[in-house]
């Protein structure tokens, strides 16, 4: 492996991360509110923040969506680059 493929495996295993500890954090927030005979929380926040300010929830969410689709792009060109050289022996 070299070193520029180590950092993106670096950076992609800590977006990994960060997006499941994200997603335990929020079923936590879920299961809690749900617990105690509340509503779902998560849905009730994302739908008043959507009611109340639509221009920055989508100023949040496009960057994400952007990012996220460069990751997943950039790591799918650099696997086909990776087993192109490892097809011609290099």
């Amino acid at each position: 492996m070299t070193p520029q493929q180590g950092k993106t495996a670096k950076r992609l295993g800590i977006a990994v991360l960060l997006q499941v500890l994200t997603i335990v954090w929020l079923l936590y927030a879920e299961f809690a509110a749900v617990a105690q005979g509340g509503n779902s929380t998560i849905s009730e926040l994302a739908w008043r923040a959507w009611a109340d300010q639509p221009g920055a929830i989508l100023g949040i969410l496009l960057p994400l969506t952007a990012a996220t689709a460069y990751l997943g792009g950039h790591f799918f060109w650099q696997s086909n680059r990776t087993m192109d050289r490892i097809r011609k022996g290099e």
